[in-house]
């Protein structure tokens, strides 16, 4: 059935640089074209002009409003929904659609991958049908190893996808899939127009990934040397490619340390401090005020991980660039009092 609403006029005089009836009828005209072609974005966009040009125009506004919805509950595909109905029970009706509407759908090829281990990302996947494998490279053996197989109903990218973190795993199709994919940007969109969307979606997923490391133990990748727990403190700084250090200086507690790499926390870090770490090169110095500390512990390295703790400091996971000998990290164990 043909949707039609006429734009009514005001009794008050239209102003020189007010849109005319005409120009707004093909605004809302076009608004109800592109909601029936499922191009909702846009639909919205055009909804957002006609708001600005003509807020008075409320019967064509909730008109407009009123189409979009319809047409996107008609679009709602059972079968996309039914892999996560546990999380899609939580959400309200809006959130349902905006969420379900801004998963884009993707078909692959067996052998391809979705994400390298190494690298950045900024989509969450949820796995509609078909199967991947995660798999690591596995720098003790010097070979890839396989880790885990996901299938429908599982989500791959939470921690990438929720904090400044690298992938620490490889995944490929094992045989022809179809994945859901959340662009960061979308999700930003989502959490601005909803704002309990957030939580509600972090807690699922952490929840799932939680399930899926009890059924398959020692199946996830692990670093590739043995770490000990430390309370030493010390200096980290920024450098640049030619070894130039940055003024900035972090004051920062290591938590753990292995001949390959370190993890140390940093109070009170601000978002956009966290953005500019990220994946940067680092050089660190660790002290622990009553003893000298071997020069082997002023590293430089990168940056693969960051992520916020509810302490309000945040956990820095920083990969050295040259690993320390095992003979000589021995060494560093027991004169840092190092404790496996």
């Amino acid at each position: 059935m043909k949707e039609s609403q006429t734009i009514s006029a005001t009794n008050n005089p239209p102003k020189k640089d007010a849109p005319r009836k005409e120009e707004l009828q093909a605004i809302f005209d076009e608004i109800v074209r592109q909601a029936h072609l499922k191009d909702f974005s846009k639909a919205e966009r055009l909804l957002d002009e006609l708001i600005q040009k003509a807020p008075k125009a409320v019967k064509a506004i909730e008109k407009s409003v009123e189409i979009i919805n319809k047409y996107k509950t008609v679009g709602l595909d059972p079968a996309r929904i039914k892999p996560w109905s546990d999380f899609f029970i939580k959400l309200t009706h809006r959130e349902t659609m905006a969420f379900y509407n801004a998963l884009k759908k993707i078909r692959l090829r067996p052998n391809l991958p979705l994400f390298k281990q190494g690298n950045c990302d900024n989509r969450l996947y949820f796995i509609l049908s078909g199967s991947l494998k995660l798999n690591y490279y596995d720098y003790n053996q010097k070979k890839n190893i396989v880790s885990g197989v996901l299938r429908q109903g599982d989500i791959a990218g939470v921690e990438a996808f929720f904090t400044f973190t690298n992938h620490t795993q490889n995944l490929k199709t094992a045989e022809e899939s179809e994945i859901l994919c959340l662009e960061k940007a979308d999700y930003r969109k989502l959490i601005a127009d909803f704002p309990g969307f957030e939580k509600k979606l972090r807690d699922f997923c952490e929840k799932k990934i939680a399930g899926y490391q009890a059924e398959h133990p020692g199946q996830m990748a692990r670093r590739a040397h043995r770490r000990y727990k430390t309370s030493l403190t010390g200096f980290a700084q920024l450098i640049d490619d030619q070894d130039k250090p940055c003024k900035e200086i972090f004051e920062i507690k290591l938590v753990d340390l292995s001949a390959s790499g370190v993890c140390f926390t940093i109070d009170n870090m601000k978002i956009n401090d966290a953005a500019r770490l990220h994946n940067s090169r680092i050089q660190l110095k660790a002290s622990d005020h009553t003893r000298s500390i071997p020069d082997d512990l002023i590293r430089t390295g990168k940056v693969v991980s960051l992520k916020f703790n509810n302490v309000g400091d945040c956990s820095v996971h920083v990969q050295f660039e040259t690993p320390i000998d095992e003979l000589k990290f021995s060494e560093i164990a027991q004169h840092a009092d190092l404790t496996a």
